[in-house]
């Protein structure tokens, strides 16, 4: 019986640390799919539920709430992946394809610019599509026709 309840226990400790790693394995996923821009609510979700159901299932009474924890993390981490996708892919369709600069305006406040990227950090990725017209990434001109690359061009040079 002791021999039994012991087994029981390891294989419940060893399936709710499956379930962390393959929630920590999601969560770097969802990062590379932008969840933690995109699907912030989930993507916090899943970590707190990580690190919750380890200090859970550092107790063995408790290891039914470690395991349910687990699955919770685990379930958020793919639905902010989902989430982040999707939100992208709707992002894509509506990216206009040029930028007319006026008075006043910066790399970084065309960047941040909801219909544009909604993220300042973007400016280099416009700055990189139009060094044959800005000399200078600080000084725009009234009237500069800037090339917008979609976010599948932006891989490689996004911060």
């Amino acid at each position: 019986m002791v021999n039994k309840t012991a087994r029981t226990k390891t294989l419940l400790y060893d399936r709710i640390q499956q379930n962390i790693l393959l929630a920590i394995k999601k969560i770097h996923e969802g990062e590379k799919a932008e969840a933690n821009r995109y699907a912030r609510k989930e993507y916090k979700e899943a970590i707190a539920g990580v690190r919750k159901a380890r200090r859970l299932s550092q107790e063995e009474c408790r290891y039914p709430e470690a395991l349910e924890e687990s699955e919770k993390s685990l379930q958020a981490a793919k639905e902010s992946i989902t989430k982040a996708k999707a939100f992208k892919k709707e992002l894509e369709r509506k990216l206009p394809r040029y930028h007319i600069v006026r008075e006043g305006e910066t790399l970084k406040s065309i960047a941040k610019s909801e219909p544009i990227y909604g993220d300042e950090s973007y400016w280099e990725v416009i700055y990189k599509a139009n060094r044959d017209q800005i000399r200078d990434p600080h000084i725009l001109y009234p009237g500069q026709q800037l090339y917008l690359p979609g976010r599948k061009e932006t891989r490689e040079v996004a911060p």
